[in-house]
């Protein structure tokens, strides 16, 4: 599991980039209550900052107006970074099926383990890192999402 202290239950968001000066002219702040206080994490831990150059008001946080978290960079962040999420670390077996990359999405089918009680047919994980040797291929990849 990713570490609690690695979750960003509220981050502020700087944006509208003065052209000439580079400072951003406006800031919001996006904070999810459930994540803060299921994982018990005080009112100033783990806070972030992230500063946006190219992207209007409503793409950055407007939470009535978004029910998918890919519409709002704040709720696309908050999915991503407020709740642990699965990693996983495997030896692919078979060299020559070995053409997995950094950034594909995968899936674990065929096995009777559930991780922290999730059913492993509905996890959905990001490749992160590939170790290549001779020999041998290791992944590690993280969860995205649960269906």
């Amino acid at each position: 599991m990713t570490d609690i202290s690695e979750l960003e239950t509220t981050t502020t968001y700087e944006y509208t980039r003065h052209p000439s000066t580079g400072a951003y002219l406006e800031t919001v702040e996006f904070g999810n209550a459930t994540a803060r206080s299921n994982w018990v994490t005080g009112t100033n831990e783990n806070k972030s900052k992230k500063s946006i150059d190219f992207i209007t008001a409503d793409k950055v946080y407007n939470v009535l107006s978004h029910s998918d978290p890919n519409d709002c960079v704040a709720l696309y962040y908050d999915n991503i970074n407020a709740d642990p999420k699965i990693l996983i670390e495997f030896e692919l077996i078979n060299l020559a099926k070995s053409n997995v990359e950094t950034g594909d999405i995968i899936q674990i089918e065929n096995t009777d383990i559930t991780p922290f009680g999730k059913a492993w047919a509905d996890l959905y994980f990001m490749v992160y890192e590939i170790v290549r040797a001779q020999g041998n291929v290791i992944v590690r990849a993280r969860e995205v999402y649960e269906a």
